[in-house]
């Protein structure tokens, strides 16, 4: 779990910048993961904190990521696409490191962007609700400041009571 959370950050920190939905994704990674105990789980948290603060490149994995297992392999690339597409766009950087890592996985790149056209509506960033009738607050308002789970949040407690304050 922690390799694939590694190069997911990776990709998510590609572009330059790190968003709400990349974070949530890998979160979501985390939390669905089978067979980890709850302790195992918020290990994994705060380390994907921690690899979004560090810097390390995708050749410090590449030894791990080939002694992957086929279908693990599979599995990594499918998600590095999510997590690539997870913003709404799909950036230059975000595909060189795709391109990297497949190729340290042994997936051609001919193979890489068949996957990354396969289904483009499966990945497709969902469209905001509209805001309900009578609301006098917007929908961005109503996504900014609806309530996280504690253990899917990615920001200090200090600084999310303040926002909410």
């Amino acid at each position: 779990a922690y390799l694939t959370l590694a190069l997911g950050m990776l990709v998510a920190k590609a572009d330059g910048t790190v968003t709400d939905d990349e974070r949530k994704l890998l979160g979501k990674v985390v939390v669905t993961s089978p067979g980890l105990s709850n302790n195992e789980r918020r290990r994994l948290l705060a380390d994907l904190r921690w690899l979004e603060a560090s810097n390390y490149a995708l050749t410090d994995l590449s030894k791990n990521l080939r002694e992957l297992p086929q279908p693990l392999q599979d599995a990594a690339i499918d998600l590095l696409l999510e997590i690539a597409h997870a913003d709404g766009s799909l950036a230059a950087a975000e595909v060189a490191l795709l391109e990297r890592a497949a190729a340290s996985l042994g997936l051609d790149k001919k193979a890489l962007y068949n996957r990354l056209n396969r289904n483009p509506a499966q990945l497709a960033k969902p469209q905001p609700a509209p805001p309900r009738a009578g609301s006098k607050r917007s929908s961005s308002y109503s996504r900014r400041y609806r309530r996280t789970p504690a253990w899917l949040s990615f920001t200090s407690s200090t600084s999310t009571r303040s926002a909410r304050a």
